[in-house]
C-alpha cells in the first residue's frame, strides 16, 4: 500500500518532472543548479522529519509524513539529471569510481554505526530512508551500481550480466533470507541471554 501511494502521485507529478527535464535539457549550469537546490530542499525537509517526527514530538500523529512524494523526490530529479546530461555524469563516475567507492564504505559504516546505537535486538524501524546518513548511502549505493553498469556494457560481459539478471530476479529472495539471518542472530543473542541467567540461578541454587 506504501509503494501504491508513492508510485501514485510520481505518476501525478510526472508532467513536472518533464518540464524540468525540459529545462534542463543539456545545459551543465541548468542542471547543476536544479542539483542544489533540489539538495538544499530535501535536506531542510530531512531535517524538519528528523526534529519533529522521526523520535521526535510528533512521531505518533505525524507518521504519515512519509508517504508523501517529497521524501524521495531527489532520487527523480538526480535520475532525470544523470540522463539529461549523462555524457558528463558519465564521464564523473567513470573518473572517480574510487572516491566513489569510498564515500559508499563510509556511508555504510555511517549508517551501521547509527543503527548500532538504537542497541539489540535490532529495529529497521530506527533507520529509516529520512535520515542524511540514509540519503548519502542510497546515493552512494546508485553510483558504484551505475559506474559498474556503464563497465559492463562497454565490455559486453556477459557472464556477469547474467550473473546479475538472476539477481535481479530473486532480489525478494535475497532480501528474505537477509532479513531472516538478521532475526535468527537477534533470537540467537536472547537465547544465549536466557541460558546465562539459567546457569547464574542455577548455580546460585547449587552452591547456597
Amino acid at each position: 500500500m506504501w509503494y501504491n501511494t508513492m508510485m501514485l502521485q510520481f505518476i501525478i507529478l510526472m508532467p513536472l518532472f518533464w518540464g524540468l527535464s525540459r529545462y534542463v535539457g543539456h545545459n551543465l549550469t541548468r542542471g547543476l543548479w536544479a542539483a542544489v537546490i533540489t539538495f538544499v530542499l530535501y535536506f531542510a525537509w530531512l531535517w524538519f522529519y528528523d526534529y519533529n517526527v522521526f523520535h521526535g514530538m510528533h512521531k505518533h500523529d505525524w507518521y504519515l509524513l512519509d508517504r508523501i512524494f517529497i521524501s524521495f523526490f531527489i532520487y527523480g530529479v538526480y535520475g532525470m539529471l544523470a540522463w539529461q546530461l549523462r555524457g558528463q555524469y558519465n564521464q564523473l563516475v567513470t573518473k572517480f569510481w574510487w572516491l566513489i567507492t569510498i564515500a559508499f564504505i563510509a556511508c555504510f559504516i555511517w549508517t551501521n554505526i547509527e543503527l548500532q546505537k538504537f542497541g539489540h535486538p535490532i529495529n529497521f524501524n530506527n533507520a529509516p530512508y529520512y535520515k542524511p546518513s540514509m540519503t548519502l548511502y542510497c546515493l552512494a549505493v546508485i553510483a558504484p551500481i551505475s559506474t559498474f553498469c556503464l563497465h559492463q556494457v562497454r565490455k559486453n560481459s556477459q557472464t556477469s550480466l547474467k550473473v546479475f539478471h538472476f539477481l535481479a530476479i530473486n532480489l525478494d529472495l535475497i532480501i528474505y533470507v537477509s532479513l531472516l539471518f538478521t532475526h535468527l542472530v537477534d533470537e540467537g543473542e536472547k537465547f544465549n541471554c536466557k541460558i546465562k541467567k539459567f546457569a547464574l540461578f542455577f548455580g546460585e541454587q547449587t552452591f547456597c
